[in-house]
């Protein structure tokens, strides 16, 4: 057989990377399929949008971008895109100053200089944004201080954490470092970017998963179910590792065979008072839950 052509060379070569591009592309297309599976699977529930938590997450998030872009921009965009969709000038200026943007009077201003004279005249005065070192990087002391002081305050056993205590604690520790006096009302670290520090920090805001324990409320099989657990305990106390009374306790060593390791939660988890359905909770220092 005679030598292959430079033709056919080239087709058999050609071949050979539709092949390869074809099973690489097949390759892609798979663990794009299961890629889109997973998503579909992850993909939230109904959102309400008008509720009260989503607000404070819009305002959260609006701390963040201005702390990384420019506050003008953002929101004129907001306020543009909102009179797009022909929402009023009131509901858009009372929805840009729940979130901490620009007033809609200002935002009107800007929108103006945007569509009369272009984006070179609008971009002229670009204020806000990042510039220079942040709050932190100033005080790193006192983020350490906030930050312990925060942990701490999550491990309560009540939910009654809020952001405002370490923005009052940020305020307090700054007045007392820098030695000036303060002069108005608000604090010198907003509760909007606590918040945000709270995140970084590994402090999230989340589900409370503990369930109030009545005492004195519940009915009497309970109190008798309760009962026997607790009698069934008592009587089988030599099978158990457990601790001595008096003012020296010492570990007390089974006398059976077969020991038994007992887990389990202590007596001042057992309260009888409301909870919240979500708490403020430090990473790796969860306190103890009514489960």
């Amino acid at each position: 057989m005679g030598k292959d052509t430079k033709r056919k060379s080239q087709l058999k070569n050609l071949g050979i990377k539709k092949r390869t591009s074809s099973s690489y592309s097949e390759k892609q297309t798979d663990s794009s399929s299961e890629e889109e599976g997973d998503l579909m699977f992850q993909l939230p529930g109904d959102i309400d949008f008008t509720s009260k938590e989503v607000l404070d997450t819009l305002n959260e998030l609006m701390s963040f971008c201005k702390q990384n872009s420019n506050t003008k921009c953002l929101s004129v965009l907001l306020y543009m895109s909102l009179r797009h969709f022909s929402v009023s000038y009131r509901d858009a200026d009372k929805f840009l100053d729940a979130i901490g943007a620009f007033k809609a009077e200002t935002c009107h201003t800007h929108s103006d200089r945007l569509l009369n004279y272009g984006v070179d005249r609008f971009a002229t005065d670009l204020r806000g944004g990042k510039r220079g070192d942040s709050f932190w990087d100033s005080f790193p002391d006192i983020e350490h201080d906030a930050r312990q002081f925060s942990i701490e305050a999550c491990t309560r056993k009540n939910a009654s954490f809020t952001v405002a205590e370490p923005a009052k604690f940020v305020d307090e520790k700054f007045f007392e470092v820098t030695g000036l006096t303060k002069n108005d009302s608000g604090f010198i670290r907003s509760t909007q970017s606590l918040r945000l520090d709270l995140k970084a920090w590994g402090i999230t805001y989340t589900n409370n998963r503990s369930r109030p324990y009545f005492l004195g409320r519940e009915k009497p099989e309970v109190v008798l179910h309760r009962e026997q657990v607790i009698n069934y305990f008592l009587s089988r106390e030599q099978f158990y590792f457990h601790v001595s009374d008096g003012n020296d306790p010492k570990w007390l060593i089974p006398t059976v065979p077969e020991p038994v390791v007992l887990l389990c939660h202590d007596e001042s988890t057992f309260r009888s008072n409301e909870i919240s359905h979500k708490r403020w909770i430090a990473e790796g220092h969860e306190p103890f839950f009514v489960k």
